[in-house]
């Protein structure tokens, strides 16, 4: 490590090896080399095709809580891949970014400081064998620094402003040229926000091969973005697009509060532009109930005026599935280019329908009756006003077989089973084979089970005494062993294990395992 215009290296015993200090606005020129500390970061290279540990060099620097701190790491001159890791207070690993690009350039990020004190930031490099020398930056600012002058707008208002070299810039991290214009709105929780930014259509926004856009975010109090793209309970919250001289923002707010819509660039540019902003209420779509037998008729209607990112219109059919039902959905599109989603009680899509001819057919498997969801919704940009359409839904009587036997599993006991095509299905699915235990529980118990095998990948279900699923592998266990962990029981009584498979392929349906419970704690 040598820092020439950093305080001299400390010998330091803790895991990061020896550090030096940085101070907020301060750029220090350093060199990696061979004999520096190893062991926070690994990676191979062209001439390491194995992974191996990567030097490092160590800046300690105090931070306060609420600032932003902006890190940069110049090799340029070398044509290396810097790559920067910052360690918390108890020095942890916070962040790793993800260099921007192979070609060498500055790496930049920026992090908002949740607590005050020494952090450490790591000069390392993205690949094996690299040694260089560098520069690296540290800057740290209030959130009103950061941000600059705001304007206050409301919900409704239409903005016309311009980007000019005189505004504040360095918001974006990774193009700290690219200035920015601010406004302020005061918006309430769960309000639905559209902005639209409109930039000059005049304006180039390709240069030299490289494309730029108008680029519009939403931030806290704190600085930091609120809408990307998310999905939180099967409901989309937020979304974003950015086209050229256009970009949108749609979504949910998260809390009552002020906010700042910030108008910028992906890259450094000058234009002028219009911006726009509606809040309001969300509009639920109400479920209608569709039963066996029944055919429903609608009609989608399509705004033409509609916001790009808003949700696609739709209308929602409920059905009540039980076990053993053998169900067929139709929906006959009686004019342009339709889509129907169905959806188990979990909000799990399990059939789609886009033509006419492909219907859903499908049996209810025991482990997810309850309200199945059919969503009829239309591709805003090619259809027209109005959409009409029937929707058919056919079932045939549940006809499942109730188990005609229960093994039975005491706790602390393994069991050795076999899935075979003689057991019986319907369960998970028609394709699915499964073997019934019970044992006899006690309100208080914590439980765990294990199903083992070595050619086949178990699924275990845990039923109460009611016939309700509490709990089920996750289905991200590890491959062969299917697991259910530390459950503990709310009511004393014979409860039911139904072992089956995760798959339903035929060389992984059936196969031996071994069923393990465990109980511990105590019991009413």
């Amino acid at each position: 490590m040598t820092g020439s215009t950093g305080a001299a290296a400390e010998e330091d015993e803790g895991p990061v090896g020896p550090t030096d200090t940085i101070e907020c606005g301060q750029t220090i020129s350093g060199k990696l080399t061979e004999d520096d500390a190893h062991g926070f970061h690994e990676a191979g290279g062209v001439d390491f095709p194995d992974v191996m540990p990567v030097p490092h060099d160590a800046y300690e620097f105090d931070a306060s809580a609420g600032r932003h701190l902006t890190f940069s790491v110049d090799s340029s001159r070398s044509h290396m891949h810097p790559l920067l890791i910052l360690l918390d207070p108890n020095q942890e690993i916070i962040t790793l970014p993800t260099y921007s690009s192979f070609l060498a350039h500055p790496t930049r990020f920026r992090y908002h400081v949740p607590e005050t004190g020494r952090y450490t930031i790591l000069v390392t490099s993205r690949y094996a064998g690299q040694y260089f020398e560098y520069e690296l930056s540290l800057s740290c600012q209030t959130t009103r620094e950061l941000i600059g002058e705001t304007e206050h707008i409301c919900c409704g208002d239409v903005v016309q402003g311009e980007l000019t070299s005189d505004d504040t810039a360095g918001y974006n991290p990774h193009e700290p040229t690219a200035v920015h214009d601010a406004y302020e709105v005061d918006l309430q929780e769960e309000e639905i926000v559209r902005a639209r930014l409109i930039g000059d259509p005049d304006h180039q926004w390709e240069q030299n091969g490289l494309f730029n856009h108008a680029d519009l975010d939403l931030l806290d109090e704190n600085g930091e973005r609120v809408f990307t793209y998310g999905i939180r309970d099967g409901r989309l919250i937020s979304q974003k697009s950015n086209n050229l001289g256009e970009s949108y923002l749609w979504g949910r707010v998260p809390a009552d509060g002020r906010y700042t819509l910030l108008v910028t660039s992906i890259r450094e540019a000058y234009f002028s532009y219009e911006l726009g902003i509606t809040c309001g209420p969300d509009i639920p779509i109400h479920s209608r109930a569709i039963t066996c037998g029944e055919t429903r008729c609608g009609d989608i209607q399509v705004d033409p005026d509609r916001f790009p990112l808003d949700p696609p219109p739709a209308d929602k059919y409920e059905f009540e599935g039980r076990r053993g039902q053998e169900m067929t959905v139709r929906i006959e599109f009686l004019d342009g280019v339709r889509s129907l989603e169905m959806r188990d009680p979990r909000g799990s899509m399990v059939g789609f329908i886009n033509s006419p001819e492909s219907p859903i057919e499908m049996v209810i498997p025991s482990a997810l009756e309850g309200i199945y969801t059919f969503d009829v919704s239309v591709p805003t940009s090619i259809s027209p006003a109005s959409n009409p359409y029937k929707l058919t839904l056919e079932c045939e009587p549940d006809d499942l077989p109730e188990p005609d036997e229960y093994y039975p599993i005491d706790c602390g006991q393994s069991v050795v089973g076999e899935l075979t095509t003689d057991d019986l299905t319907g369960f998970r699915g028609p394709e699915h084979y499964h073997d019934n235990y019970a044992f006899d529980g006690r309100r208080g118990q914590t439980v765990s089970l294990r199903m083992e095998s070595e050619i086949g990948n178990g699924m275990l279900y845990l039923l109460d005494p009611d016939g309700a699923t509490i709990a089920q592998t996750d289905g991200t266990g590890r491959v062969r062993d299917g697991s259910i962990d530390d459950v503990t029981l709310e009511q004393t009584g014979s409860y039911r294990i139904v072992a089956t498979s995760r798959t339903s392929l035929a060389s992984d349906a059936t196969f031996e395992y071994t069923l393990t419970l465990f109980c511990t704690g105590s019991a009413d």
